[in-house]
Order: structure tokens, then sequence, then C-alpha cells
């Protein structure tokens, strides 16, 4: 008899404990204007802004004069070069394609910039035929997109990683610079290189 009433008071407690439950709201439908904004916040953060507008001032074609230091204290090799960048993907992205010679070899260059408005930085991914490896680069700027200051990466061969700094300077309509100084995985300098962008006329 005892057991058997223990069994009716545990469903008693089960039995209240569900009627319990059920008397809880149930969970609220989000606001609709909430969901709204949202939407609308998503869909002007995939639209080129005002950062995107800079870059496009960048298109066009251009001659280029580079100075490349294999290493720190070397006198710097003059080069010269053509380049073409044009706005792609509906004006997101900027594009550039390069040719020139560096140390008697002749070079092609393709790069991918642009401005992640979620992540509020610039971002790119810059190649050429005198390696296999991804430039990865990731700018702030702190006078309106005139100047982009990126950390950029590619790894090396022994597993290591080798870091550069990478300013990308707007002058006027016809000019503007791109300076590449690099450092190994185990913190010594690395090459430098500044090339300067005259536009054709």
């Amino acid at each position: 008899m005892k057991s058997r009433n223990t069994v009716l008071a545990v469903l008693v407690v089960f039995s209240l404990a569900g009627s319990a439950g059920s008397q809880e709201k149930a969970p609220q439908p989000p606001d609709k204007a909430q969901q709204e904004k949202q939407m609308a916040d998503e869909m002007a953060a995939i639209q080129p802004g005002a950062a995107h507008q800079k870059l496009t001032k960048m298109a066009g074609e251009w001659t280029t004069t580079t100075r490349f230091t294999a290493q720190a204290g070397m006198p710097p090799e003059e080069t010269s070069g053509t380049a073409k960048l044009s706005m792609v993907l509906d004006g997101r992205f900027l594009q550039e394609e390069s040719s020139g010679a560096m140390m008697n070899m002749p070079y092609k260059g393709l790069r991918l910039t642009g401005y992640n408005n979620a992540a509020r930085q610039y971002e790119g991914s810059w190649t050429w035929t005198m390696s296999t490896a991804i430039l990865r680069m990731t700018g702030k700027s702190d006078d309106d997109g005139k100047t982009v200051t990126y950390a950029a990466s590619f790894s090396e061969a022994n597993g290591g990683e080798t870091k550069m700094t990478v300013i990308v300077k707007q002058g006027d309509d016809d000019h503007f610079s791109i300076d590449i100084n690099g450092k190994y995985s185990d913190g010594s300098a690395g090459p430098h290189l500044e090339t300067m962008y005259t536009r054709k006329k």
C-alpha cells in the first residue's frame, strides 16, 4: 500500500509540473520592424560604399616605376612596367593586372583588393608569377582611404611565415604608390619594394 501511495505521489508531482509548464508563455515571433531593419542592414552591407568609391579612382591604365631592394644595405634595382586596374563584380573589388621585370626576370601580377563593409577593413589577395604563394592582406585607414596600411603575409616552404607591411598611398588622381616592407619569420628584415604609378595619358 505504501508503495502504491508513493507511485501516486510521483505521478501527481509530474502532473503538476506538466500543467505549470503548459501555462508558460509560448515564444513570441521576432518583431517585424526589427526583422525589416536587420534585412535592410544586411542589404546595405553587401553594396559598394564610400570606400569602394575611393578604390574606383585608381581604375585605369598606368606606367610603373619599381625600386627593389633584396637585402638591407644593398643598392635598389629600378625597373619599369605597366598596370591595368579595373573595378570588378559591380564595383566591389579593384583588380590589378600588371607586368614588368625584376632581377632580369619578366613577371606578371594579379591583385584583388576590396573593402569588407561588415568587418570594416580593407582586404586583398595578391599574386604574381614569381611565386605560387598568395599574399593575404587586411588593412586600415586613418585618413578616409587616402592611405591604407595592410598587415600582409604568405607561407614559407619551411612552414614559417613571411610578414609584410604594405602601404598604399593615393596622391592626386594621376599618381599613387605602393610600399612593401618584408620581415622573415626569424624576425630579420626582408626585401623592400616601392612602386610608383603614373596614369597613362
